[in-house]
């Protein structure tokens, strides 16, 4: 994949979106459930960047 976002040596890769009412809840239930929050929520899309555990 190459283009102005990404480097060269980037993997293919896809993202996902989804609408919540409270990004900050979701955040912290998917740690709970033993995600990780690769990236906080934050204001703009309001949301969050999680991983399941298996990656």
């Amino acid at each position: 994949m190459t283009s102005d976002q990404f480097r060269d040596d980037v993997p293919p890769h896809w993202s996902i979106t989804f609408s919540v009412d409270d990004t900050d809840a979701i955040a912290e239930r998917t740690k709970q459930l033993g995600g990780i929050v690769t990236v906080p929520p934050f204001d703009v899309a309001g949301r969050p960047n999680h991983r399941d555990p298996p990656g």
